[in-house]
């Protein structure tokens, strides 16, 4: 956990997921899980078979398919993997850190729930200008049932010291606006990756809100906080 800077003013708070909502980094990690399948499972394995994996952090996604030894070889080759190739795959938004700078400026309270380990999580938020920005970020290190459970949602909250339904939570995916209606909270889901959760779309997601644009989210960001 991170610890919690207590300079906002807002008794609301604006709560992330990461992989897909604020870094593009689905790619990197589809590819360096595949690459680490390859080498250590004797096999590739698809898409497909990756995304069902995925919940806990990535030790966890490891040892669904390796076991012993073979499995903590292949975490270490993952990590490697993951910041070697990061800023090959994953781009960087100088106006997310911009504009999610602003908001925190203006003294709204920010967090991350990410089910990412912490290793790789400090990769994303570093490489990508986002790591000073957030109140307290979260990760599937720490041990909260993973989303679609409200836990980690729980957890945040209660160190921010806002009620859920003060606060919302912005996801790419179904899981994610599952926890975040779940724990009470607004939720947000956004579309602008390449290949976005179609689900978060349907009607009865429980999405409270979608975007496919930044600038349009950013602009509900800001009414929001200040309502």
């Amino acid at each position: 956990m991170k610890p919690i800077r207590q300079n906002g003013s807002n008794d609301r708070a604006l709560l992330f997921d990461l992989d897909g909502t604020l870094c593009d980094t689905l790619p990197l990690i589809y590819d360096a899980f595949r690459e680490v399948f390859r080498r250590h499972a004797g096999r590739r394995y698809e898409d497909a078979e990756i995304r069902p994996l995925f919940g806990p952090p990535e030790e966890g996604v490891v040892r669904r398919v390796l076991t012993g030894d073979r499995a903590e070889e292949a975490l270490r080759d993952y990590l490697k993997l993951y910041q070697h190739k990061h800023a090959e795959y994953v781009p960087i938004f100088p106006e997310r850190v911009r504009d999610l700078t602003g908001l925190r400026e203006s003294g709204l309270p920010l967090g991350i729930i990410t089910g990412k380990g912490i290793g790789t999580a400090r990769i994303s938020l570093r490489e990508t200008g986002l790591e000073d920005i957030f109140d307290i970020v979260l990760t599937g290190s720490v041990g909260f049932a993973p989303k679609p459970a409200p836990d980690g949602l729980f957890l945040a909250l209660r160190a921010l010291g806002v009620r859920p339904e003060r606060a919302a939570f912005v996801g790419d995916s179904i899981v994610d606006i599952t926890a975040g209606k779940a724990a009470g909270c607004t939720t947000v889901g956004v579309l602008w990756q390449d290949r976005p959760d179609e689900r978060v779309r349907a009607p009865g997601s429980g999405a409270d809100h979608l975007f496919e644009r930044w600038e349009d989210f950013i602009a509900w960001a800001r009414e929001w906080a200040a309502s």
